[in-house]
């Protein structure tokens, strides 16, 4: 029988290794080098797709074929993507942004190492300006206010009283992830997504006295891959019919 959708791609999709994610155990934040982000892709949405679409399918999961499990990435994806005669980058679809954000606040000491709400909030809409596209956070599935809390973390957990006199803490989280966004009617096109972010806290203290230092520099970038029209159209009967044969068979 002949690999599926999931067999190829993957079935462990963004959103459930997001969901999943513990940050209290992971001391380097997360790290997803792929994940497929199948959305609206659907068998029903495959059929109303038009051969073409369909034939650009077919490429993509001849090329990721190509790409052992292990070795998917951002950087192994899109160079095999730029490199394939039948696949083309769509520039003005493409997104590449970097952004950072920092403050400066004294408060009193929170002893459980609770973040602190505003600047949770902070982060929320500083994050939303970063990707400004809600489509994709709601696809994605990235907790924003989970990530948030761990940015605007007051710094580490205090145990006790001796813990909180005379003592600078600095701590560096990195959360990183690739995903790779499938067609769909709105939107025919494949996109692999980079998301990073480096998150840092330094706290400098004196008795119950907290004076935090939070930042964050972050990267979004995303590339839109399309069939290039002129190779399309060059292909024979016998080619382009093989080549829907694949993408009907990812549901089989």
């Amino acid at each position: 029988m002949a690999p599926t959708l999931k067999d190829i791609f993957g079935s462990d999709e963004l959103a459930n290794q997001v969901e999943k994610f513990d940050f209290d155990k992971n001391e380097r934040g997360m790290i997803i080098s792929y994940a497929p982000l199948y959305g609206n892709f659907t068998k029903q949405s495959f059929e109303a797709m038009s051969d073409e679409v369909k034939i650009l399918i077919a490429v993509v999961t001849k090329t990721m074929q190509k790409i052992e499990p292990q070795d998917r990435n951002y950087d192994t994806i899109t160079t095999a993507f730029m490199q394939s005669p039948l696949l083309q980058l769509d520039d003005q679809k493409s997104i590449q942004r970097s952004d950072a954000y920092h403050t400066d606040h004294t408060n009193l000491l929170k002893l459980d190492g609770s973040p602190d709400p505003k600047i949770v909030q902070e982060i929320h809409h500083w994050f939303d300006g970063l990707v400004q596209d809600q489509e994709v956070l709601q696809k994605v599935g990235l907790g924003v206010d989970a990530l948030a809390k761990v940015v605007a973390q007051s710094g580490a957990k205090v145990d006790g009283v001796e813990s909180a006199i005379h003592k600078e803490e600095f701590h560096q989280k990195l959360f990183q992830v690739t995903f790779l966004d499938f067609p769909d009617p709105d939107r025919p096109l494949f996109d692999i997504h980079r998301l990073a972010l480096e998150v840092w806290s330094s706290s400098d203290r004196t008795g119950f006295l907290q004076k935090d230092q939070n930042g964050v520099t972050g990267a979004y970038t995303a590339r839109a891959f399309t069939y290039r029209s002129d190779v399309l159209q060059g292909l024979s009967e016998l080619a382009r019919n093989k080549a829907i044969a694949i993408a009907n068979g990812l549901f089989d």
